[in-house]
C-alpha cells in the first residue's frame, strides 16, 4: 500500500489548469461602457464569445462588420 504525506505547515501550490485569462477579460469588460466597442478577428472570436457569455451574460452584442470580410464588431448595449 502506498504512503501519502500529508502537508499542514504550507498552502497548497496553484493549479496548472487554473483558468489564467479569466481576469484579464472581466478586467477588460468591467472597464468598458455603454456605446464601446472593438473589432475582433474570426480566430478570435469564440474565444471572445465564449468570455463575454460567461461575464457579462447579455449585456453585448457581437456582429458582423459590415465592411471587413473577417471581421466583428463587439458592442455593449448596457452598462
Amino acid at each position: 500500500m502506498t504512503t501519502f504525506r500529508i502537508q499542514r505547515t504550507r498552502k497548497a501550490p496553484v493549479p496548472t489548469t487554473q483558468k489564467v485569462g479569466q481576469n484579464t477579460w472581466n478586467d477588460l469588460f468591467k472597464s468598458m461602457k455603454k456605446g464601446h466597442w472593438f473589432i475582433v478577428t474570426k480566430a478570435n472570436y469564440s474565444r471572445v464569445s465564449m468570455a463575454a457569455s460567461t461575464h457579462i451574460k447579455g449585456k453585448y452584442r457581437l456582429y458582423k462588420h459590415p465592411t471587413r470580410k473577417d471581421c466583428f464588431v463587439f458592442a455593449i448595449k448596457e452598462n
